[in-house]
């Protein structure tokens, strides 16, 4: 490994890499420099203790998750509503239709509504 590749990281040939397949249809050729480079930097990391490193810097939930039982009928457990409360249908989207009634269907002068001819 030559001195100018010693310091590279596979984020910093990112942007090269992504000129050189731009170039070829946007597939990498693996036979150009970057793609060289870029198995010479993956062989030169440890990646157990990249992944560790990684995880580390994760931020801990405060409230740490508990499993979950959908087997059990007790709703605190499965952390899904009973469905004992029932309240009955809103009716408020249904409305009279947005256009005038026909003529023929409807006497206009006897509901005293507007009708299209």
């Amino acid at each position: 490994m030559s001195d100018s590749t010693f310091h590279a990281t596979t984020q910093d040939i990112r942007k090269a890499e992504s000129k050189v397949a731009q170039s070829h249809d946007g597939k990498t050729p693996g036979d150009s420099n970057v793609s060289q480079l870029k198995s010479i930097i993956d062989q030169n990391t440890n990646k157990p203790a990249e992944i560790e490193n990684t995880k580390a810097n994760l931020p801990l939930p405060e409230k740490p998750p508990v499993a979950s039982d959908f087997n059990s009928l007790d709703h605190r457990t499965t952390d899904v509503g009973s469905g004992r409360l029932e309240f009955p249908p809103d009716n408020s989207g249904l409305r009279e239709g947005a256009a005038a009634s026909s003529s023929a269907r409807v006497d206009g002068k006897q509901l005293h509504k507007t009708t299209a001819p």
